[in-house]
């Protein structure tokens, strides 16, 4: 999850530099570290820890790793959203 969160904001940086093949580049690594994630999260939980989002007060939501993962999700979410704006922002 630190690396996918580290990986988040090389892809700002890019996205503030105007460099957005390289921008993608970073998007797609971490969409591949996500997905390795999740792969690992289920290895260790097993399918009935993976499946879909559990309300809070259920009795999953204090599983290991969910909080974790939930994290890793929006910062992937945040990230495709990011690279599919291109523009430039103004200088300061």
């Amino acid at each position: 999850m630190v690396v996918i969160v580290q990986k988040m904001q090389d892809v700002v940086e890019r996205f503030a530099a105007d460099h957005y093949e390289e921008l993608e580049k970073a998007a797609a690594e971490l969409d591949r570290l996500e997905s390795r994630a999740d792969d690992t999260k289920e290895s260790i939980l097993g399918p009935a820890g993976c499946g879909d989002p559990v309300p809070p007060g259920s009795s999953r939501s204090g599983a290991p790793g969910g909080s974790m993962d939930g994290i890793a999700n929006l910062a992937t979410g945040a990230v495709d959203r990011i690279s599919m704006r291109k523009f430039t922002l103004p200088q300061a």
